[in-house]
């Protein structure tokens, strides 16, 4: 016999010590005790493969301003993912054929969208993920940010080897 419920999983990340840059104010949901940030502005996001990051994240009250065509290269030559917090629109940060709107958070749709161009991707690979059961709260947030923790983990992983 199984049961449905609503409440939302609780699995932190626990896996290794990561280093995030981070444009914009990073929400309380996004803090872990294995996660260092470290604040850039878009003019460090050129230097950032130097900085020995595990992969830059741009918050969604700066998405309009990294969604301008002149951050499109600097997004296809970072050597770590980098993820747009806040969207379902990847394209609108690499094509100039397409503008991001900003919008609130629409259920059924992405959260967030990323790109990484590792070392082992000839082409690179896109990332998307929505919120548990497609609700924006608190607990799936924090469940969120646990799954990216993981996706970049795993991501590293693979680009080192």
């Amino acid at each position: 016999m199984s049961a449905c419920t609503s409440q939302t999983p609780h699995v932190p990340y626990t896996g290794y010590n990561l280093k995030i840059g981070v444009i914009g104010e990073l929400p309380i949901e996004a803090v872990n005790s294995k996660i260092s940030f470290e604040t850039l502005s878009f003019n460090d996001l050129s230097k950032s493969n130097d900085k020995k990051l595990d992969a830059n994240l741009i918050m969604e009250e700066h998405l309009l301003e990294a969604s301008k065509h002149k951050y499109s290269q600097i997004y296809t030559e970072l050597q770590v993912p980098i993820f747009f917090i806040g969207t379902h629109n990847l394209a609108a940060f690499f094509s100039d054929d397409i503008a991001y709107h900003e919008q609130e958070f629409q259920p059924g749709l992405p959260y967030a969208v990323g790109y990484s161009n590792g070392i082992n991707y000839s082409n690179g690979i896109n990332y998307s993920s929505g919120l548990y059961n497609s609700k924006k709260t608190e607990e799936t947030l924090e469940l969120f940010y646990s799954d990216l923790y993981r996706f970049i983990e795993n991501n590293d992983r693979v680009s080192a080897s």
